[in-house]
């Protein structure tokens, strides 16, 4: 965003016009938004933040949708398995698919090139700069499970704590994209920005009440794993009427 700040004169009205062309392109917009955008390529040097303001608001719900979706698949991704080969393989697809996703969302289409740098940029700032020390996995555990969170049993509670650490940092990467895409300001400052995406990423947890859609999960996987097995016990009792030893 702040790139468009950098801009003067007729530069700056052709990346303004650029923004405006994407808005309309990648969201629905009333008569009233899209009347009002094409207002705001009239206002001069104020065009930039009016347009700024109404990008961050509009994409805002968009990507936070994206990232808590992506949250959700790296907890239940990881609490089902028990393979650490099979957990680190699938956390790089789901944040790498994440952080396309935020840039495809947001109407951009960069080169190959600049968007392995962002890659790069973004799971190094997450997952290298900082480490399970920094985060607090008694407060983190009840904001993905619930309350019920510490009376599971031994093994349960192990997958539901790596799948809470996965979830937290799967928020995080989503965060650092956002920020970074969305600074207005100037470059984003990236060892500030991951010390302030730890709280930003709890307080995402809180308000996104991931532990509900979770537990549902949950609930349906052990539905149908109860279901599973009613099924084959009925089958192996048939088979040994049709079928008695001699």
């Amino acid at each position: 965003m702040y790139m468009l700040r950098y801009r003067d004169g007729r530069a700056r009205f052709y990346w303004c016009r650029k923004l405006t062309d994407n808005l309309k392109k990648n969201t629905e917009l009333t008569n009233e938004e899209t009347a009002q955008l094409e207002d705001f390529l009239k206002q001069g040097n104020q065009a930039d933040d009016l347009l700024i303001d109404f990008f961050t608001e509009k994409f805002s719900p968009v990507i936070d949708s994206e990232i808590k979706s992506a949250a959700k698949t790296a907890f239940v991704t990881t609490a089902i398995s028990q393979t650490a080969f099979y957990d680190m393989f699938s956390m790089l697809s789901v944040n790498l698919h994440l952080i396309r996703t935020i840039v495809e969302s947001c109407g951009y289409r960069p080169s190959g090139a600049s968007l392995l740098g962002l890659y790069v940029r973004i799971l190094k700032a997450t997952f290298l700069a900082g480490g399970l020390e920094e985060m607090d996995l008694e407060e983190l555990l009840p904001l993905v499970t619930g309350n019920a969170a510490m009376k599971l049993p031994g093994l349960v509670f192990a997958s539901a704590a790596q799948g809470t650490v996965n979830a937290f940092m799967t928020i995080r990467v989503g965060i650092l994209t956002k920020k970074y895409l969305f600074s207005a300001d100037g470059p984003i400052e990236m060892p500030q920005a991951r010390k302030d995406s730890y709280k930003e990423a709890i307080d995402f947890l809180k308000k996104c009440e991931l532990h509900k859609d979770v537990i549902a999960i949950a609930k349906k996987t052990a539905q149908g794993a109860k279901e599973a097995a009613a099924a084959s016990v009925k089958k192996v009792f048939k088979s040994t009427k049709t079928s008695p030893l001699t």
